[in-house]
């Protein structure tokens, strides 16, 4: 009898040490891979950047006009040194449909150039490109990088619908070369491709 007992308690240490072996390999592996990225509303980002970092350097943009993007960072009290703005040029094709967004893209700049007068923008550039983009993206002091994807909507005159946000923090070293990737293509594109005429 005694020796039964001892081979169930045996059983039993061994079934609960190899349960704890496996719950450690598991949440090691779990943490290797585990990724910093969040869903959500711009604000929300916004709001969660803000709390770790209340003073920003750099705000980079790529995006068609920053319609989501603008009444976020204006309620999200953010500050930046240098933000660079770089969006879809209006066509200048005499229509209905393009002299609406022509319109309603100038105030959204001009809305832009009052933050600067107001410091919440040390300094602002604006650049322009011609095509129509599916995707968007803000990096904020390459720390973080904000992904949005864009429809385009053929009876809308704003001509896009935007789809899912997400947040990706660079805290691990993937997620650091993938911020880095975006920056040297938007710097690309500002650099070599963005136009300051509007026109």
């Amino acid at each position: 009898m005694e020796d039964v007992i001892g081979k169930i308690i045996a059983g039993l240490v061994v079934a609960i040490i190899t349960g704890i072996s496996t719950w450690l390999y598991k949440r090691k592996f779990s943490l290797q891979f585990r990724h910093t990225i969040k869903h959500g509303y711009l604000n929300e980002l916004l709001t969660i950047i803000k709390l770790k970092y209340p003073q920003i350097k750099t705000i980079k943009v790529l995006a068609n006009v920053t319609n989501a993007f603008l009444p976020a960072f204006q309620n999200s009290g953010l500050n930046v040194i240098d933000m660079q703005l770089l969006l879809r040029r209006p066509s200048m094709e005499n229509n209905e449909m393009n002299n609406n967004y022509r319109i309603y893209f100038n105030t959204i700049v001009a809305d832009w150039e009052k933050l600067e007068s107001e410091d919440r923008i040390k300094k602002l550039e604006v650049k322009y490109f011609d095509f129509l983009t599916t995707d968007w993206q803000i990096i904020i002091d390459d720390r973080f990088i904000i992904l949005g994807l864009n429809v385009p909507q053929k009876d809308n005159w704003k001509q896009f619908k935007i789809m899912d946000t997400f947040l990706i923090a660079g805290d691990s070293s993937s997620e650091k070369l993938l911020i880095a990737k975006y920056t040297d293509r938007f710097d690309k594109f500002f650099n070599e491709y963005g136009s300051d005429n509007l026109n």
